[in-house]
């Protein structure tokens, strides 16, 4: 508990031209919320670039095969039903 509360106190004391007391506790969150934000759109750019699109791009390919498929399927069983008709 002592350690944390001297840490806080040492980041409070470097954060330049900030007057002292609850001042200088809202400018160090604020510097922290700030960093926090950027480290969030960073991470969220990143996930997007690199995770969430590849993983759309295979969906759709495997939505396109199974409508293929299911197509496919519907001219085998229309051409299952002609052909008989065909041969009378």
């Amino acid at each position: 508990m002592i350690m944390n509360v001297l840490s806080w106190r040492r980041k409070w004391e470097s954060i330049p031209n900030a007057p002292s007391g609850l001042s200088r506790l809202s400018a160090w969150i604020g510097l922290n919320l700030l960093a926090q934000v950027a480290s969030f759109c960073i991470v969220c750019f990143v996930l997007y670039r690199f995770a969430y699109r590849p993983v759309l791009a295979m969906l759709e390919v495997r939505r396109s095969k199974s409508r293929r498929a299911c197509y496919a399927e519907q001219i085998k069983a229309e051409l299952a039903r002609t052909k008989p008709s065909a041969r009378k």
